[in-house]
């Protein structure tokens, strides 16, 4: 919406969309769209990347945001990468004063959340 403006670093938030993206893009983009979007909700500004792809067993939630967790141990830098995106993001946010989350969605899918303040939060 116009006026929409989050208290960020402009490159902070600009990693931590790209890395969500390029994450859906790479796990889940033959699966369906990608859709970003984004809303105001009590005094934050809420951005959801959401897919169609297989979304995450519940129990690793959690644990994809710390530093070189990957889903499938079998996975390394040429098939997967690091292991190291979903940290970033969480870092990023955090230093922007955010969070971030993933929820699975049904019947598939993943949804990341971040959640910033607005600039005309208290």
């Amino acid at each position: 919406a116009p006026g929409l403006c989050v208290v960020a670093d402009e490159s902070m938030l600009s990693r931590s969309v790209s890395n969500v993206v390029r994450n859906s893009v790479r796990y889940a983009g033959h699966t369906g769209p990608i859709v970003v979007a984004a809303r105001t909700d009590n005094g934050h500004v809420v951005i959801t990347i959401s897919d169609s792809g297989p979304g995450v067993p519940d129990e690793a939630l959690e644990k994809i945001f710390q530093p070189f967790y990957r889903l499938d141990g079998s996975r390394n830098r040429r098939t997967g990468g690091a292991g190291l995106g979903l940290a970033i993001v969480k870092s990023c946010m955090e230093a922007c004063g955010g969070t971030v989350s993933c929820r699975n969605r049904s019947p598939s899918g993943l949804e990341t959340i971040l959640k910033l303040k607005t600039c005309n939060a208290p």
